[in-house]
């Protein structure tokens, strides 16, 4: 009778030790395993396309720079040629005006020869001849010389005048002739670096595919992760429920098998009716002793594993957003609302409208709102205002960038929290970046 106790007992525990193995699924894990270094090739796939990406973006970000400065040096020089050309005109009156002043000095002269003339005098000659003695002859002669004199010295002086006025009609033209040279080569300059600004366009759309790709890539990645953390999790509490109801059954076995013991000591022959004790446990497995055999009745359902309910303590407060940064005066915040309210609108070279900024003319627009006048350029934007250190910024300071010794070639507007607005390049429209974000800050100036 012992030893069939002992074989129930490990029969109960061989088919518990085969249903608990059963749970197991090693592939799991080399599943995760491939999961995870597929997930983190897809993100390290996503990092560099976003990594190239951001590189042609800075090299967009410089050519609309050497535009935008290559548009305000032709802008200069069309000044320059409208005032040379005004200079032009006016040296051309002063010409004229020198023209006839000689033709007058001219028409003077051959009008006083041609009254001596008529008046029977064969000129100087005649009135030297009528002379009435020696010193009326030396008097005639000086008062002669003084009228050749005068009448030479007018007519060099206006000679002299109408030479100056050419030269220098001349260098005007010449100078002309320059600016416009320079218009045309600036144009030429432009043009040049449109081209290669236009030439990056199938880039961006290749390099924002590729993002677009990886990025896909990446999720799906995820998500098969996660679908392989969730097996293995599931794997996981069914083998902590088959081992607390292996457990519970081997409480059983060993409950009956100590009952049975018990009884198997008593004499036959005192032996009570039959009776059946039964646990005060629903899962307990009911023995009966009757005419000395004992009889173990093992339940066929499994007992249900308690489950520890823990309840994760959160902060209320670490779910909620971070709040917006507030702006040190109302002012500064008067500034950056309306500057928020031109987020979306597109750059364009030149542009100092709704219809279209570049990051220079976005800025001046703002100001000019609220009545302070700043420069069109971004180089002349950096003389403007004072001066402010990067750890002092306060929103609405101007924030510069790209200097290459000739100014910088891009601006923006500090909007607090580490933030900046401001109009990036073509084929971008206004939009909030953090300061970090951006390569070569230069300084800052504060206008208001």
């Amino acid at each position: 009778m012992h030893k069939r106790i002992i074989c129930i007992v490990m029969a109960v525990g061989v088919v518990l030790g085969v249903s608990t193995k059963a749970f197991a699924e090693p592939s799991l894990n080399d599943q995760l395993n491939a999961s995870q270094s597929q997930y983190q090739q897809s993100e390290a796939s996503l990092n560099a396309s976003q990594a190239k990406y951001a590189q042609l973006e800075d090299k967009i970000e410089a050519l609309d720079n050497k535009i935008q400065k290559s548009m305000a040096e032709a802008d200069q020089i069309k000044g320059k040629i409208d005032k040379t050309q005004g200079d032009i005109a006016e040296q051309k009156k002063n010409l004229e005006k020198a023209q006839q002043r000689v033709k007058a000095e001219q028409d003077l002269y051959k009008n006083r020869l041609r009254a001596m003339y008529i008046m029977g005098n064969d000129g100087y000659l005649s009135a030297l001849l009528d002379s009435k003695g020696f010193s009326d002859f030396i008097t005639k002669i000086d008062n002669i010389s003084k009228i050749a004199e005068f009448d030479n010295k007018a007519i060099a002086s206006l000679n002299e005048r109408q030479q100056e006025v050419q030269q220098k009609k001349d260098s005007l033209e010449d100078n002309k002739k320059k600016l416009v040279s320079l218009q045309a080569e600036s144009n030429k300059n432009i043009a040049d670096l449109g081209k290669q600004r236009t030439a990056q366009d199938p880039l961006i759309a290749q390099y924002k595919a590729d993002i677009a790709a990886a990025t896909t890539a990446s999720t799906n990645a995820k998500a098969q992760v996660d679908v392989v953390n969730g097996k293995i999790t599931a794997q996981k509490n069914a083998e902590a429920a088959a081992q607390a109801a292996a457990a519970a059954q081997e409480a059983q076995v060993a409950a009956a098998a100590q009952a049975a013991a018990t009884a198997a000591v008593k004499p036959v022959a005192s032996a009570p009716a039959p009776a059946t004790t039964t646990t005060a446990s629903a899962n307990t497995a009911p023995v009966s002793v009757n005419r000395g055999q004992v009889k173990v009745s093992i339940p066929s359902t499994s007992a249900t594993p308690a489950t520890k309910n823990t309840t994760k303590n959160t902060n209320s407060s670490a779910n909620q957003s971070a709040p917006a940064p507030t702006h040190s005066s109302a002012a500064s915040g008067s500034v950056i609302s309306y500057a928020e309210q031109f987020i979306g609108v597109p750059y364009v070279w030149g542009g100092t409208s709704p219809s279209g900024f570049d990051c220079s003319g976005f800025v001046q627009y703002v100001y000019a709102h609220f009545g302070v006048s700043i420069d069109r350029t971004s180089q002349a934007q950096f003389g403007d205002g004072v001066a402010v250190s990067q750890s002092d910024l306060q929103p609405g300071d101007l924030v510069f960038f790209h200097d290459d010794g000739s100014g910088p070639g891009h601006v923006g507007m500090y909007i607090g929290g580490g933030n900046i607005i401001h109009a990036p390049h073509t084929g971008a429209t206004v939009t909030i970046v953090p300061l970090s974000y951006m390569n070569g800050y230069c300084g800052a100036r504060r206008v208001r």
